[in-house]
């Protein structure tokens, strides 16, 4: 029976079952509330992928908000998986604690987020606590993660070991220069491009590449690709690096909205690192913990060809 197993072994028993099987625990007794409760309010999930089944997902999530859950339970949350537009996150983060003390883990998909409430969502996580990892999706909207993300975000530099920044959000380099030069644990890192790269002169599609990717000499972007890889040689823990991120174009061919634009419509990063000796990577050669860099839809070398090194 299970009352009769040892108080550790119940306790141990709640982060392998399914958040259905720990709702149903928690219904159980007052007993069974106690053990359980824990490990059902440890992960706050993402809403579901059926449109059809979205609105009343959502719907139970803002009433749960309203009633005061977040702050009643939020003591036992440790990961965030949640996607949320500008309305939503600020009423959010209304109802939440000032600190999640327990909270080290997130992935949020942001529509239409601005800089300071992006900084104050990174600012609820525990400074003794620290992030671990965070990834902040804002594809689909043209999103800044300015100086106020960027202060929040380094505050927890010390703990850092995954960051994932996906197109949409504008970090400005100053701040990528301080967080390389700050979270030496880094293991996973997605967030650099924006470097001028004149040696490409034409997209796949035979249209000139845009003024800021064809900027500058090829000198100059040498030396500043040299630089960066100067920066990423200081993570010494790094495993996994991915310089190629899906595209986001504020027009499409087509002349439509903006849109998602998939590796099938021979698309590709042109304002990345070249992954060459002369522009670097030679200094990436003492990460001995680095076993994959991937290249998803860059133009390596001057070359258009989908690639990942392993």
């Amino acid at each position: 029976m299970f009352v009769d197993l040892p108080y550790e072994t119940q306790h141990a028993i709640g982060p392998f079952l399914s958040s259905h099987d720990l709702t149903t625990c928690v219904l159980v007794s007052r007993e069974w509330r106690d053990i359980f409760t824990p490990s059902l309010w440890s992960h706050i999930g993402a809403s579901p992928t059926w449109s059809m089944h979205q609105q009343a997902w959502q719907d139970t999530f803002d009433a749960g908000i309203a009633q005061g859950c977040l702050t009643r339970y939020g003591h036992f949350i440790r990961s965030i998986n949640l996607t949320l537009n500008l309305l939503r996150l600020k009423d959010f983060l209304t109802h939440c604690p000032a600190i999640f003390p327990r909270l080290t883990s997130a992935s949020l998909k942001c529509i239409a987020q601005d800089d300071e409430t992006v900084a104050d969502f990174l600012g609820r996580c525990s400074p003794t606590k620290g992030w671990k990892s965070l990834s902040l999706d804002g594809t689909g909207a043209s999103l800044y993660f300015g100086e106020a993300s960027a202060k929040a975000l380094l505050k927890h530099a010390a703990t850092l070991e995954s960051f994932s920044l996906v197109p949409g959000f504008r970090f400005p380099s100053k701040s990528i220069h301080e967080l390389l030069c700050s979270a030496s644990g880094l293991k996973k890192l997605d967030l650099i491009g924006h470097i001028p790269r004149p040696d490409i002169a034409w997209e796949t599609d035979e249209e000139p590449t845009s003024e800021f990717v064809a900027a500058g000499t090829r000198r100059e972007s040498l030396t500043l690709q040299r630089r960066v890889y100067t920066e990423l040689a200081r993570l010494t823990r790094l495993k996994e690096l991915w310089l190629g991120t899906p595209l986001w174009r504020s027009r499409s061919p087509r002349g439509s909205l903006c849109e998602i634009v998939s590796s099938s419509e021979e698309n590709w990063i042109y304002d990345g690192l070249a992954m060459t000796l002369e522009g670097g990577m030679d200094l990436l050669k003492e990460l001995k913990e680095l076993k994959v860099v991937g290249l998803k839809d860059m133009a390596v070398d001057g070359l258009f060809e989908e690639a990942e090194q392993k």
